[in-house]
């Protein structure tokens, strides 16, 4: 009977020992799957960067098939970017004019509107210069070619506006300087005109 009351004892003292092991363990699983599913997520996400990867290589094989396309596209954006330019170089000339009182007639006001005038049309013929250095006429679309003639046109009618305006403002020219004005005015900025 000693024997098994010994082997109870034993036994009972093994299984309070096995419990206190098992809280360890069921937390290593806890943490092992959590891990694991992290590894998966992980895989995923590798499998997602490498199948946009592939996306990626294939759209660059295909810019390298169609180099000619690629140049055509350049040469747009080119053109895109030099007349978008040239538009808003002309937008700050005719805002930098919309500030000027043509009212003035003290010599010193004049003088001084005068001296803005000049650099108005100094401004349009450098803003005109600029898109004609950025562009390659022979490398335009058949759209950018009426683009450009529209944009030839738009700076021919600033210059002569700007000339009816100075020279109707110099001259005390009531009429020539409302001739400068309405042309202005009438100037389209659109490729449609």
């Amino acid at each position: 009977m000693k024997k098994l009351i010994t082997i109870i004892g034993a036994s009972c003292l093994l299984v309070g020992c096995g419990t206190q092991n098992l809280g360890p363990l069921e937390d290593k699983t806890t943490k092992l799957r959590d891990e694991n599913h992290d590894l998966k997520l992980d895989i995923q996400q590798l499998n997602q960067d490498i199948s946009n990867q592939k996306s990626q290589l294939n759209a660059l094989n295909n810019d390298k098939k169609n180099v000619s396309k690629t140049v055509d596209n350049n040469n747009e954006t080119q053109f895109l970017s030099a007349s978008s330019q040239y538009y808003q170089n002309i937008a700050k000339v005719i805002g930098n004019f919309n500030k000027l009182d043509l009212t003035k007639k003290k010599k010193e006001d004049k003088n001084q509107n005068l001296e803005k005038l000049n650099t108005i049309s100094n401004d349009i013929d450098d803003a005109y210069s600029k898109y004609k250095n950025a562009v390659s006429k022979d490398k335009m679309s058949a759209n950018n070619e009426n683009e450009d003639k529209n944009i030839k046109q738009i700076n021919k009618n600033l210059q002569s506006a700007f000339k009816d305006i100075k020279n109707g403002y110099e001259s005390n020219n009531k009429e020539k300087l409302s001739k400068g004005k309405t042309k202005l005015s009438q100037i389209n900025m659109s490729s449609n005109s």
